[in-house]
Parts: structure tokens; sequence; C-alpha cells
């Protein structure tokens, strides 16, 4: 993410790597210095593990991935919840409807920022927040990118979030083992 203040700019990034498979298995994971956070439904099972404090939790596995990860472990103010959301979004049974919900305004942009030739890009505003999306078309249309504008957080600092999506795979072959969760012999189940 970018976070800009009279003080300079702050730069940070993070890898994420998720696999999806309908209707409730999900292994995402975010890479950064402290270790990371793990969100894994192995379609019984609900796990979130944050790794700097070797602390993880166990719930039920929600029927279908609408809007069931962004729990309370992730602040409206964190992208790795944005991203999770958004993921939900695309793998419940109407992602049109889920990535809707609860927005105050949608609207296309005709000129897009920042928009690689033939993507689209759709903003949508969420009580103070606005995220856009830049879409791929074609008969399976991708997120290329998301851009969460959390500036209202901080007076006087502009915060942008970016997220760039790459490498989707439609339809692949996934495993059970690719949604196994295993803590860490320092692990605390809370």
């Amino acid at each position: 993410f970018v976070m800009e203040s009279t003080q300079g700019k702050r730069l940070d990034e993070f890898q994420y790597s998720v696999l999806m498979q309908r209707p409730n298995r999900i292994a995402a994971m975010l890479r950064k210095l402290e270790g990371g956070v793990t969100v894994i439904s192995d379609g019984r099972n609900l796990y979130k593990h944050v790794a700097a404090i070797r602390q993880y939790s166990v719930d039920p596995a929600p029927k279908v991935l609408d809007h069931t990860l962004n729990g309370p472990a992730f602040r409206e103010d964190d992208l790795f919840g944005w991203v999770l959301s958004t993921l939900d979004a695309l793998a419940s049974p109407d992602p049109r409807a889920a990535l809707l919900d609860g927005a105050d305004r949608v609207e296309l942009v005709a000129s897009v920022d920042g928009a690689a030739e033939g993507q689209q890009q759709l903003r949508i505003r969420h009580g103070r927040f606005i995220a856009e999306f830049w879409i791929n078309p074609g008969a399976t249309p991708s997120i290329a990118k998301l851009r969460v504008d959390l500036s209202a957080l901080m007076p006087n600092v502009r915060i942008l979030l970016n997220a760039v999506f790459r490498n989707w795979k439609f339809n692949p072959d996934l495993k059970a083992n690719q949604f196994a969760f295993v803590a860490g012999p320092n692990d605390a189940k809370v």
C-alpha cells in the first residue's frame, strides 16, 4: 500500500496467495515480514491463523463463501480484509450482488486511470471509503487491480491500498490437501 502525508511517502508490499473452490473451500495466505495471516476453509472448518502472535481460531465453515471470511478478525481499514471480501463476493452464488452489497454508490468510470487497454474501471463507495476495480473483460472477466482509498481514516494523510491480481486460473484441478490447515508446534488455539 502507499501512504502519503506531509512527512513523506511510505510504501509497503505484501504478497497474497489464494485458492478458492465453490461452495466453501479457500486457502488464503498473506505474506509479510511478521509472518503473515492465513485463512483456510477445508469445507468443514474455518481456520484463521496469525503467525506473528502464534494464534489461530477454528469455527464451523460457512456453507458458501459469501462475505463470511471478512469477519471480526479483519477491519474495514485492512487491505487483506478488502481482498478477502472481494474474493468472497466472486466465489458466492451471485458474485454481482455480493460485490455490490452495502454499496452507497456504484459507477462505471469512463476515463480509466492506470488501466491497461480494454480494461474497465468500476468505482464503488462503501460508507466513507471508495473501492475501485480494474476489470479484464472477456468470456470470463477477472479483476486486474483493486484500489481502496482510506484517506477518510486520517486527516491530512492520503492512504491508498492497491492489490494487483495475477495468475487467474479458472477451474483448476484442486486437491483436498491444498485446503488443509496444520498448526505449528508453538501455535495456540483461541
